[in-house]
């Protein structure tokens, strides 16, 4: 029996597994994707100020450059903010964060259900089960789980963002667009 089992291996899953991972704690990370950090499912970027609290620099490879201006953009309308944001390549940051973790990471597994017992937890997926004291859920906009365990109602309203990494769009690469 593990202490923990992280499902999803995005960022959150993978945090939580490094933090895990400066412990004692028997744990693993479950992910239905292939490979970690694919495939791209979005541009992601994080603001300048929190990502050098976290990580201490920004000199990073997986860094593509700095925002300052953010634009919201519907029904023709638009307004913007500044505020110094960088724009991350997701798989690169991803498999930076997986690699003290790595030997953890089961990629290709799908989770079906979760089964919530007096003394433990059974994590059922179609490459065998898995029983745990705690299960961490970090699935990102993929609420399949948390509806059919209760944890939330109709799908959370998510706004998809395009940054310069899309291409064909002739967008600004230093603007981080919200449409």
């Amino acid at each position: 029996m593990y202490d923990v089992i992280i499902i999803g291996c995005g960022q959150a899953g993978l945090m939580a597994a490094r933090e895990l991972n400066k412990t004692d704690a028997d744990f693993i990370c479950l992910d239905i994707r292939k490979r970690v950090g694919e495939p791209l499912q979005c541009g992601e970027g994080i603001g300048k100020r929190d990502f050098v609290e976290i990580f201490g620099r920004f000199d990073y490879p997986f860094v593509l450059n700095e925002i300052s201006e953010h634009r919201l953009i519907y029904n023709g309308k638009q307004r913007g903010f500044y505020e110094p944001y960088f724009q991350i390549d997701k798989p690169a940051f991803e498999r930076w964060l997986a690699k003290p973790v790595m030997s953890r990471i089961r990629c290709g597994v799908l989770c079906k259900d979760i089964i919530v017992n007096n003394d433990c937890v059974d994590v059922i997926t179609a490459k065998g089960d898995f029983r745990t004291k705690l299960v961490i859920i970090a699935t990102g906009p993929n609420h399949n789980l948390q509806k059919k365990l209760g944890l939330t109602g109709s799908n959370p309203r998510l706004v998809a963002c395009y940054g310069g990494i899309y291409n064909g769009f002739k967008l600004d690469e230093k603007k981080f667009y919200f449409i």
